[in-house]
């Protein structure tokens, strides 16, 4: 009877070491991250996006509470605006007068190199030419690689604005 005992005790823990090893070896390296309580989580000065200036002190920065963006499409071999186009950026303009737009950016997608960059720049002198007011915006760019322009993005300029 003690054979049995000790044969069976021998068995349950090498079973368990068994599947405890197969564990082991499926996922050495990635472990399952799982969410823990913490009350900081509900601390307001988590949530805001911090720079420490030289003095010691945190500033709080401002995020853009908005983001409103427009695609302008083109014909092909076309870089110019047309007054269709013009229209649709005259509100753009208005919030740039009106000093709610910080930044614009021009993300272009062409399959014709040269084409991207003079259409960008269109955009942005006329954004400027119709900016009466003293308030300066930045205007980012973007083009799009070659190869990774599709038929649906061909010929566009993407115009995404923000505070």
């Amino acid at each position: 009877m003690k054979k049995y005992i000790w044969l069976f005790c021998f068995v349950i823990t090498f079973a368990s070491v068994g599947f405890v090893q197969a564990q082991s070896l499926s996922k050495p390296l990635t472990y399952k991250r799982s969410a823990v309580f913490s009350p900081a989580l509900f601390d307001s000065k988590l949530w805001n996006a911090k720079t420490t200036t030289t003095t010691g002190t945190t500033s709080v920065v401002q995020r853009p509470t908005y983001r409103r963006s427009m695609t302008l499409r083109y014909e092909p071999g076309i870089t110019e605006l047309t007054e269709e186009q013009k229209n649709m950026l005259l509100p753009i303009v208005n919030r740039i007068k009106k000093r709610t737009t910080q930044n614009v950016q021009l993300i272009a997608a062409s399959r014709d190199i040269g084409d991207s960059p003079r259409r960008m720049q269109n955009v942005a002198d006329f954004l400027n030419a119709h900016n009466d007011s003293e308030y300066k915006f930045r205007v980012y760019y973007k083009i799009i690689p070659i190869d990774a322009v599709i038929d649906s993005n061909n010929n566009t300029v993407k115009i995404i604005e923000s505070n």
